[in-house]
């Protein structure tokens, strides 16, 4: 360790933290255009997130990671609820 560099520990202590005290919970959905999250959806979303954090006894924090064909369209339903959008491309 280059203790000359002191911004490589931080950034480290702040990865730690972050990697044990977050849980990322990944749906996967297929759509020919941009996936669209509606009001009902978004509560199922939310039921499902609920679901595991009782099932598992969790603290952590849980991150929603949406995987989908084409991304996400971004909507009031979708801000705040998934934090993370993947496509396709990122697996192939």
């Amino acid at each position: 360790m280059d203790i000359n560099r002191p911004y490589l520990i931080r950034f480290w202590a702040v990865n730690y933290f972050f990697y044990y005290q977050v849980i990322n919970l990944c749906e996967m959905k297929f759509s020919i255009n941009p996936f669209v999250i509606d009001k009902r959806y978004a509560e199922e979303l939310r039921n499902k997130i609920g679901v595991f954090k009782t099932a598992t006894k969790t603290q952590k924090a849980i991150f929603l990671t949406l995987i989908t064909t084409f991304g996400l369209h971004q909507n009031s339903h979708s801000s705040g609820l998934v934090q993370n959008d993947l496509t396709m491309n990122v697996l192939f």
